[in-house]
């Protein structure tokens, strides 16, 4: 059996390592930031989880906007250029406003994703099973760049030198771009009858004053996102009941099993806000005798997903040289999902034995991250893979935008559960009590979702076979 893999995604995966360094200096550095130039918590809290959710709204438009008036390879070159000119402008505060700088930037980056995920998509037969290995191998090269910048930004971030740092992204994306337009023609370019450019540089525009505008009013991004959410499930389901017979219940199937992203993204939003103030203000500061800031403890993350990532890749390619039937996917997502339910008891458990100063060893973030990293490359490595394997080619767009909502939604929702947490202080004796209650929270629902997606893998495989 050949399991070679096409060559355009060897580019697309050099080109995720570059990529992704503009989104992970802003996961890493973006809170402490805007703290730094004057805003509070709670409104720092309130930015960041808009900008996390905004960036995955706009994967939505991305799918739909790809494919119909531009291809994806086109639209992921204008989503390069925009993150390019929103890092510059944040690196020369004097030019460009903060939320104008992240508002040009969040349109770039929200069509990055779904432009990358559909172009790799696309180097694959429906029936190939060497996409999920593809997208394993994908999602671990985007975290070597999300590692190599934490480890950048720890660095800049302890000496406060946030403007170097946005700078140096700034280049890692012209770098992306170069690989892009170099690799133009291995990556499968969607025919279209009518492309529209014009039409698509204006709605750029009209987006960007847009974002600015829900970045400086955080309650109205969010609910944005909650009506976003609301409207693209309609329209999913809508177009799944169009369907007959399997075609629809692979639809249906795809609807449940991509809200397993959902507690990804609660997780991925926690991690910029209510674990970055946790680290800010409930630790020593310390690990191993050696300073960490929010960047650094953030590398872990990736760190950990890399080595998964790279593991997971390889099993697979032993089973499918082997020609064994592929794991279900219900219960590949309610192995990774059980990882979550130790990865939240983390903080708590640290809290619980914190000393008298009420002050929690680093340690205990660093294992929340490394836990949750088991989890999410299981989780994203399948979600991710689905549209391919279960969607009309025509509807992968509109159905791919439909995860990235769950995605927004989930991150979305960790703001105000930060703020729940941070209750307006910085005295752990204050706020660890929150913290914990949350978390052990977040613990029981993350064992009540790997429950029922353990409980699905007989109806999953009903939908897939098309029996009702």
């Amino acid at each position: 059996m050949n399991v070679r893999l096409p060559k355009g995604v060897y580019y697309l995966n050099l080109i995720q390592i570059f990529a992704t360094t503009g989104i992970g200096v802003l996961l890493g550095t973006l809170n402490a930031y805007l703290q730094q130039v004057g805003y509070s918590t709670l409104a720092a809290n309130g930015i960041t989880s808009s900008v996390l959710a905004l960036n995955f709204v706009l994967h939505f438009l991305g799918g739909v906007i790809g494919g119909r008036w531009i291809s994806y390879r086109q639209l992921f070159a204008y989503s390069l250029t925009l993150q390019a000119v929103g890092l510059l402008g944040l690196a020369l505060p004097h030019w460009l406003s903060p939320l104008w700088a992240l508002a040009i930037f969040i349109t770039g980056s929200g069509f990055n994703v779904s432009c990358l995920t559909i172009m790799l998509t696309q180097l694959f037969a429906a029936e190939d099973d060497g996409r999920r290995r593809a997208f394993s191998q994908n999602y671990a090269c985007m975290n070597i760049g999300f590692l190599i910048t934490f480890v950048i930004a720890n660095k800049l971030q302890l000496h406060q030198s946030y403007l170097l740092l946005f700078a140096l992204a700034f280049f890692s994306l012209l770098v992306a771009l170069a690989i892009h337009l170099s690799a133009y023609r291995l990556l499968i370019g969607n025919p279209l009858k009518r492309p529209r450019p014009f039409i698509v540089v204006g709605s750029l525009m009209v987006i960007v004053v847009l974002i600015s505008q829900l970045l400086a009013h955080p309650h109205l991004a969010h609910t944005l996102v909650y009506l976003g959410f609301i409207a693209s499930l309609i329209t999913v389901w809508r177009i799944a009941k169009c369907h007959e017979g399997k075609a629809r219940g692979q639809c249906y199937a795809y609807i449940v099993l991509i809200s397993a992203a959902f507690v990804y993204a609660l997780i991925l939003g926690l991690s910029g806000t209510a674990v970055a103030n946790f680290v800010l203000y409930n630790t020593q500061g310390h690990f191993l005798g050696l300073p960490l800031s929010t960047a650094g403890v953030n590398l872990f993350d990736p760190l950990a997903v890399v080595l998964f990532g790279f593991w997971l890749n390889r099993t697979l390619q032993k089973r499918e040289a082997k020609g064994l039937t592929p794991w279900s996917a219900p219960r590949f997502i309610a192995s990774a999902m059980s990882l979550n339910i130790l990865a939240f008891l983390m903080l708590p458990l640290g809290i619980l034995l914190q000393g008298s100063h009420g002050y929690v060893s680093l340690g205990f973030p660093i294992l929340f991250f490394i836990i949750a990293a088991g989890a999410e490359i299981g989780v994203n490595s399948v979600c991710y893979a689905l549209a391919g394997q279960l969607v009309p080619p025509r509807y992968q767009g509109i159905f791919m935008g439909y995860l990235f909502m769950n995605v927004a939604l989930g991150v979305s929702l960790a703001g105000p559960l930060a703020n729940i947490m941070a209750a307006g202080a910085h005295q752990p004796l204050l706020t660890d009590g929150h913290y914990a209650k949350v978390f052990v929270a977040l613990a029981v629902f993350a064992a009540g979702a790997t429950l029922f997606y353990a409980k699905v893998s007989p109806w999953f495989q009903r939908m897939q076979d098309g029996i009702s």
